[in-house]
């Protein structure tokens, strides 16, 4: 597996177990049932990605940009609410950095594309 896939695969895990947490923490389904889902999802893309790449990062590329976008929203609901930001600020970042990771391996592999000799 490349670094980027292992990095998909610890991804995918932080948030399955970032949903089993909000659901003991926070008697909360929802968070067991979105935490749980997006993260076998990006597990499942991880794995994908071994035999097609191709797919497999985009579908977590998908998957992440939605996450990031809910977090995003998810601060300004909590912000409204009065309560602290930590939470969601963290996972909120943690995206944005897997957003990044999914970027770069995306235009090293056209470089490397454009770099290597026509077959």
């Amino acid at each position: 597996m490349s670094m980027l896939q292992i990095t998909l695969a610890v991804y995918g895990f932080i948030n399955v177990v970032g949903g089993v947490i909000g659901f003991v923490v926070a008697k909360s389904p929802l968070s067991l049932i979105a935490g749980v889902g997006f993260g076998v999802a990006i597990l499942a893309s991880a794995f994908l990605s071994k035999e097609k790449p191709a797919i497999g990062f985009r579908v977590a590329g998908i998957l992440t940009f939605m996450l990031v976008c809910f977090w995003a929203f998810r601060i300004t609901e909590v912000m409204a609410q009065g309560k602290s930001i930590v939470m969601p600020v963290g996972n909120l970042g943690l995206s944005i950095l897997m957003m990044g990771a999914l970027l770069y391996g995306h235009f090293s592999a056209l470089r490397r594309r454009k770099l290597s000799p026509v077959d």
